[in-house]
């Protein structure tokens, strides 16, 4: 998936961004587990890691726009 590291250090980067993230179990709604990435965001390195996991995986993609809403438009 890396271009410009390891398997290793994707998967070490991928453990740190899982890790950040704050699961909130039954939200809204009993049996949803709703992943809250606040904690994600308060944490520069873990953010960092994400975005530059999405640039390498999608660079050479030729995606010329990219929308979103809110922090949707952070993981499209």
């Amino acid at each position: 998936m890396s271009s410009s590291g390891s398997d290793g250090e994707s998967s070490g980067r991928l453990t740190g961004i899982k890790s950040a993230l704050r699961v909130v179990p039954n939200f809204p709604k009993p049996g949803i587990m709703f992943q809250d990435i606040t904690t994600l965001l308060l944490d520069p390195k873990v953010f960092k890691d994400t975005v530059d996991l999405f640039v390498e995986r999608y660079r050479n993609q030729n995606i010329s726009v990219v929308a979103g809403d809110c922090f949707i438009f952070i993981f499209i």
